[in-house]
């Protein structure tokens, strides 16, 4: 799980250094098409893994309310 917790932050930490040069003007025109499909690398690799941690913790919750019963 740390590989994948790495992975996430990894990820979320280069979107907002992408975020934070595009609204300080630090990416010119010639570097913005790079800078954006980048973005949406990192972008896409986060939300595949909320969307496994999600299931995960759903499916999780439906055992515990099970084990409750």
């Amino acid at each position: 799980m740390a590989t994948k917790k790495a992975k996430y932050q990894k990820s979320f930490e280069s979107l907002e250094m992408i975020y934070a040069d595009l609204r300080e003007g630090k990416i010119g025109v010639d570097d913005l098409e790079e800078s954006l499909k980048e973005a949406l690398v990192h972008l896409q690799a986060c939300k595949e893994i909320l969307k496994k941690q999600g299931n995960k913790v759903a499916d999780l919750t439906k055992e515990i309310e099970q084990a409750g019963q």
